[in-house]
């Protein structure tokens, strides 16, 4: 079956006044090669993509994903995306939004993130918390703190993108992008800013992505994928080991608390989620959380402690697709405001553009409309 970005392409080189019998030629391709790409049994090249935009002049996000200018996506152009941000945004346009950037990322060839491939694991927290044990180590953290869970999650094939909301709770979402083998979060930056419960909320949605979930409708299912991934957050930020450890300190103590702080404050961990881990782990009992969990510390007992607090950090947008959106537009496969857009930064500052080949260069000419996308 022919791709959808195939017959884009046949399309626009049509206009252009390539005619189909001279496509592969054009894109730089042997006719076997556009052959299977027609018939859907082999992938694009990223390079007939940017033959493509050369002759034609149509832009790249046009041949990447389906354009109509009356659908959400297209609402509102790129660069009042990147002046007004992503608040307010319904779930869905904003889930279409990054979904869309990653893609057209991924297809220039520019995002190239090779995640490790997870273990196949089971049911249950014994399973979550292995699953957590593996993610660790292919970060390089040991028993330590995290010190940075969005960088962490990129390695791990996650991309977690941070948007600013009104809304208390701040909540989280998770989506698979099944052809570019990679997942897109976001979390939720309430008013409140509260670290330990966006640190957690990052773990909790590396937890859906490496276990392989998608949301499904059974209600069992589902409530069973978020506990795994509740399990999984809270191993990730603070290992079994990690916590025996801050307690072996405190082995003196007659009142847990002093661990409990250390461990609160040095692992970036909220203090509710701190009772319930460990007294799962078996480092403090059912009386001893019970009792813990209606005195919240102060901001002098967190400041006494004399550590510093891991954060969750303030870049709204992963730096890989920063980086490959800059990359993109110094190799002209997008706009300026498309590269703007992306990083949700309007000031960002831009490269300079590669010059074009010189029989490209003779061929192309920019279409005032590309620059508004």
């Amino acid at each position: 079956m022919r791709s959808s970005t195939a017959n884009r392409i046949l399309d626009a080189l049509s206009s252009a006044g390539v005619p189909g019998d001279e496509a592969a030629s054009a894109l730089g391709m042997t006719p076997l090669a556009w052959h299977g790409v027609l018939s859907g049994e082999r992938a694009l090249p990223a390079e007939a993509l940017t033959r493509t935009t050369e002759v034609s002049g149509v832009a790249l996000e046009r041949l990447v994903a389906p354009y109509d200018g009356v659908l959400a996506r297209y609402r509102r152009s790129l660069q009042d995306r990147a002046d007004t941000g992503w608040q307010g945004m319904p779930v869905s346009d904003l889930a279409e939004d990054l979904a869309r950037d990653v893609r057209v990322l991924v297809q220039t060839g520019d995002l190239t993130l090779r995640p490790p491939q997870p273990p196949v694991v089971g049911d249950g927290p014994a399973e979550a918390e292995r699953l957590s044990a593996w993610a660790r180590r292919q970060v390089g953290a040991g028993h330590d703190p995290i010190a940075d869970p969005q960088a962490a999650a990129a390695a791990l094939g996650l991309l977690l993108f941070l948007v600013p909301s009104n809304d208390e709770p701040a909540e989280a979402a998770y989506l698979r992008l099944e052809d570019e083998g990679l997942g897109i979060a976001w979390v939720e930056d309430g008013p409140q800013g509260e670290t330990g419960r966006r640190r957690f909320s990052a773990a909790h949605e590396l937890g859906h992505h490496l276990r392989g979930d998608d949301y499904r409708a059974e209600d069992t299912a589902e409530r069973a994928g978020e506990a795994f991934a509740n399990a999984f957050a809270i191993h990730f930020l603070l290992p079994h080991v990690g916590a025996e450890q801050v307690f072996a300190r405190h082995a003196g103590d007659l009142d847990p608390r002093p661990a409990m702080l250390e461990a609160a404050t040095s692992y970036g961990v909220s203090w509710s989620a701190v009772c319930v881990q460990l007294t799962n782990l078996g480092l403090i009992d059912p009386t001893q959380a019970a009792h813990a969990a209606g005195r919240v510390p102060t901001g002098p007992e967190i400041g006494a402690q004399g550590v510093a607090v891991p954060t969750m950090p303030a870049r709204p947008v992963p730096t890989p697709v920063v980086e490959a959106a800059l990359r993109a537009y110094r190799r002209r496969k997008i706009s300026a405001g498309k590269c703007r857009g992306i990083a949700q930064d309007p000031s960002l500052p831009l490269p300079v553009p590669d010059r074009l080949p010189g029989p490209a260069r003779e061929r192309f000419v920019r279409p005032a409309w590309l620059d508004q996308l």
